[in-house]
């Protein structure tokens, strides 16, 4: 009799930079229950996105089910694709094939990074799709590529949270235990990265890119945000090459100043 085991710890296929954990997620960090969104850059297409992962630890074996909503590929919304696979102790590697994804794999490591590519897609339009990212327990968080049969590309993300799920019933992911302000990912990067951080309560945060000199640039986020693992996407407009960093701000209670404060750098090239 095959034992599924599923792994359900909380708040992260595709797609967020991921903070440095000092041993490196599991394999097994990848199966579970995950819900979030996906977006075209380029074209300013988005929607929702799922992934579904199970476990059997007698045979070492992964079962992923990825379900994009809307317009994927320039089609309609997609049916679910399933991708199966193996796993150990340096890693994991799931692969399928289905229309309007051609032949899709997706592969992580114990360092917590994810690469993936979809190839023989079955629009004449289309040549190829790569995927690179960050998963840990808490979140993945991907960039992907489109590349056009004649020339150029398109640009995207997808980012998802861990739920956790008590039988069939899912419940809210559970929260952070503290503050956080991730690396970016890419980076360095060019055209756009994504920026995450966690928050254990609600707040009204502001999350700001400054330059050497401590100019703002570019206001990211500002505004109250839920509990929970965010990302926001950041693509530079008018901006020069070079290092620039980028500051969290979640402001405490009316008269308490900030609840907490971070800031990072980060590497535009062209």
């Amino acid at each position: 009799m095959k034992h599924v085991h599923r792994v359900f710890s909380i708040p992260g296929l595709f797609f967020f930079g991921s903070l440095a954990l000092a041993q490196g997620p599991d394999p097994l960090d990848f199966a579970g229950e995950w819900r979030g969104r996906w977006e075209n850059l380029t074209f300013g297409s988005k929607d929702s996105a799922s992934l579904t992962v199970t476990a059997d630890t007698s045979l070492k074996t992964l079962e992923a089910v990825l379900d994009l909503d809307g317009n994927v590929f320039g089609g309609s919304d997609p049916a679910p694709i399933t991708l199966t696979g193996t796993y150990d102790d340096a890693g994991f590697s799931v692969s399928g094939s289905q229309a309007p994804y051609g032949d899709l794999s997706l592969s992580g490591d114990t360092n917590g990074t994810m690469s993936g590519r979809a190839v023989n897609v079955p629009n004449p339009g289309i040549d190829s799709v790569s995927l690179n990212g960050t998963y840990d327990e808490l979140a993945i968080s991907m960039t992907y590529v489109v590349y056009f049969t004649f020339g150029g590309t398109a640009d995207g993300i997808l980012t998802m949270e861990k739920q956790a799920t008590v039988g069939a019933e899912e419940i809210p992911p559970v929260l952070p235990s503290a503050f956080s302000l991730r690396q970016n990912y890419p980076n360095p990067f060019n055209p756009s990265t994504v920026i995450g951080y966690g928050l254990p309560s609600g707040g009204t945060v502001r999350l700001t890119v400054h330059d050497l000199l401590g100019r703002t640039v570019a206001t990211v986020e500002d505004g109250f945000r839920e509990p929970g693992i965010h990302s926001a996407a950041w693509t530079p407009v008018g901006l020069p090459t070079g290092i620039y960093y980028y500051r969290l701000v979640v402001s405490g209670p009316p008269g308490g100043g900030a609840a907490f404060s971070a800031l990072r750098k980060l590497v535009f090239l062209k």
